[in-house]
């Protein structure tokens, strides 16, 4: 009758010494204990938490486990047995364990949110808003745990409800640093820019450390067209740079034309995120009667990317190619998404796995080629392709650069956006088509407008930038200032929002310039109308150094000329290939003045832009540029390329085609 009393006090005295940090006298004495009573759940318990603050796993998963055993409803045992199991990479187990402490412990704060986290960490991120609202509907005033939330909803694609978690966290604790970077991220992508560059004000002047800030607020303030720091900004991130502290891979594209920044941006941010290639390339696949290309893209919905490529996937030979899509976007219902769905031979909706998982799914299908189509843009996933969904790896079209690792095997190109001089700046050997490396969809009747429904003066020489403001930067708009001061019949015509538009208008007043020479366009229904209006203007102006991508190929589409400037890198290249396609190379400047000149010379010569328009609609009738199905046999003459290689034993190396 006294053992058990014994047994009380032994547990507490081990108990005590634990808690005083004695870990040696409190695991002596839980041992001790154990040796009398094997099944003490309490003391196999406390007895795997220490083993655990040792190092020792897979004792502390043993004793934590027996302790489960013992006690089937004990909620910390299965808890820290989770913690546990997520540390030895065992996710699903833990996930497991997270469940049946839940189901002992109810209002198990620690099990609710680390089964978030874990969730999360699978990449079952719609799992984890629920996990996460569980955890707050316990507890709502956990900043840490708002945060999370919204990072979950975020990845789910639900952007005002991720805002308004972030909002809840800095009500919480306004001065939460990743509740500010965070909640300006997510504005950002609300267009809500003026809130999202004050979140991003606030984080930096309570953490200046986080650089990588600095340079996605100056992206929000370009959207603004708010220069008023910009140079100071710019020598800040340039100087950090040389330091090796580099900007985002994105951004840095809109920043500085050059490929070896770019090339090191990209390969330091992704080698951050994801070390070393996760895992070897598995052994390409016995030959099939079809060879098997796998396109992966967070945008298989209404997004510019389909805009682009929807077409040549349709126009794939599907009896020489087996097309699977691997679509990580978010859910869409849209005509972009039933066509990708058509298209292919097999679509799988692969967002809510993580990224080694998603290469699982690519493997087991036995893809050849795996092309990304997102790469470091958006909700790109890269980490598929360090996980190596493919024996064969290819970035295309999403990204205009290279992505400095050697998990990308090729980069899709063509020879005038990737120049000899250039070859050194990218770490992928070079897929080069025969023609403009850009898919684009087929030519088609667009509706009739007119200038007078635009806001546009029938006799004015409209001249056109349709980019995002993020590209316009304030040396491209001083020569745009300069071009309206020299064509007095000029206008400009800009897709910008009340606040830009301001900014600008302001800029032009500064300038001598009549603000009211600057017309602003607005949303319109769809595609089509934006083309048809498009077709409006006379002169398309780009942008540097990102040139206009899709922009330009919009522009060409409806018969407007477009002036651009050929830099150095891929992203400022695009228009110079799409018009020495077209035959119309001088419509390339070599540097800004020559630009500037260009645009003057064509805005005061109507009979000159009549006739550069007809040679204009005359080459893009007869050539490769809006043919989806020559594209469609380029890239599939690529990839074949590709494997024949790999099948041959040899190592990627560049080839030109055609």
């Amino acid at each position: 009758m006294t053992a058990l009393p014994d047994i009380t006090a032994a547990f507490q005295a081990a108990l005590a010494a634990q808690r005083a940090g004695d870990l040696d006298a409190a695991l002596a004495g839980y041992r001790t204990l154990l040796r009398r009573d094997p099944k003490h759940a309490d003391a196999l318990c406390n007895t795997g938490i220490i083993l655990a603050m040792r190092g020792d796993r897979e004792g502390a998963l043993a004793k934590l486990t027996a302790a489960t055993l013992a006690a089937p409803r004990h909620g910390s045992a299965w808890t820290n047995r989770a913690i546990i199991e997520v540390d030895l990479d065992r996710l699903e187990q833990a996930l497991a364990s997270y469940d049946a402490a839940l189901l002992a412990t109810p209002r198990n704060l620690t099990a609710r949110i680390n089964r978030g986290l874990l969730l999360a960490q699978m990449g079952r991120h719609r799992d984890a808003v629920t996990a996460f609202e569980g955890a707050l509907a316990i507890n709502p005033r956990l900043a840490d745990v708002e945060v999370q939330y919204g990072m979950a909803l975020r990845r789910s694609f639900r952007m005002a409800e991720a805002e308004a978690a972030f909002a809840r966290a800095l009500a919480i604790n306004p001065d939460h640093v990743d509740a500010l970077a965070e909640r300006g991220y997510v504005l950002g992508e609300l267009k809500r820019i003026a809130e999202s560059t004050a979140c991003y004000d606030r984080a930096l002047a309570l953490d200046p450390a986080r650089h990588h800030l600095r340079d996605q607020r100056l992206f929000q303030r370009r959207e603004l067209c708010d220069w008023t720091e910009d140079a100071e900004e710019l020598a800040f991130i340039a100087a950090n740079a040389e330091a090796g502290i580099l900007p985002t891979g994105f951004s840095v594209l809109s920043m500085f034309d050059d490929p070896d920044l770019q090339r090191r941006s990209a390969a330091a941010f992704l080698q951050q995120r994801h070390g070393a290639a996760a895992r070897p390339a598995p052994p390409l696949p016995p030959p099939g009667e079809r060879l098997r290309i796998g396109y992966f893209s967070a945008d298989f919905h209404e997004h510019p990317v389909m805009n682009l490529i929807g077409d040549t996937l349709a126009a794939h030979d599907r009896q020489r190619v087996h097309l699977s899509l691997f679509s990580y976007g978010p859910p869409s219902t849209s005509p972009q998404r039933r066509a990708a769905i058509a298209a292919a031979d097999q679509f799988h909706d692969v967002a809510a796995l993580t990224d080694t998982a998603i290469a699982d799914v690519a493997r087991r299908h036995q893809i050849d080629v795996a092309i990304d189509l997102t790469l470091l843009t958006g909700e790109g996933r890269p980490g598929i392709f360090a996980a190596r969904a493919a024996a064969v790896q290819a970035g295309y079209l999403g990204y205009a650069g290279s992505m400095g690792v050697d998990w990308y095997d090729y980069l899709i190109a063509d020879r005038v956006v990737v120049p000899p001089g250039e070859r050194q700046h990218y770490s992928e050997a070079l897929a080069l088509l025969p023609h403009c490396f850009q898919a684009n969809a087929r030519l088609a009747p667009l509706p009739a407008t007119r200038r007078a429904g635009h806001g546009l003066p029938e006799d004015a020489v409209v001249l056109a930038s349709f980019n995002q403001l993020w590209k316009l930067t304030p040396t491209v708009f001083e020569t745009w200032a300069v071009i309206l001061a020299a064509c007095p019949a000029a206008l400009l015509w800009l897709p910008a929002g009340p606040q830009p538009a301001a900014n600008l208008r302001r800029e032009l007043a500064a300038r001598g310039i009549d603000p009211a020479r600057l017309v602003t366009a607005g949303r319109v229904a769809d595609l089509d109308a934006h083309l048809a209006r498009l077709g409006l203007a006379d002169l398309f102006l780009d942008s540097m150094p990102y040139n206009a991508h899709t922009s330009a190929s919009d522009a060409i589409r409806v018969g407007v000329p477009v002036i651009t400037v050929a830099g150095r890198s891929y992203a400022a290249r695009v228009p110079t290939s799409i018009l020495a396609t077209l035959g119309l190379g001088e419509l390339v400047a070599d540097d800004l003045a020559g630009y500037r000149d260009l645009a003057i010379a064509l805005a005061n010569d109507a009979d000159r832009r009549r006739r550069l328009r007809e040679r204009l609609v005359a080459a893009v009738a007869g050539s490769s540029l809006f043919d989806p199905v020559q594209m469609a046999r380029s890239l599939e003459d690529a990839a074949a390329e590709m494997v024949a290689r790999a099948r041959r034993g040899e190592a990627p190396a560049d080839f030109q085609l055609g």
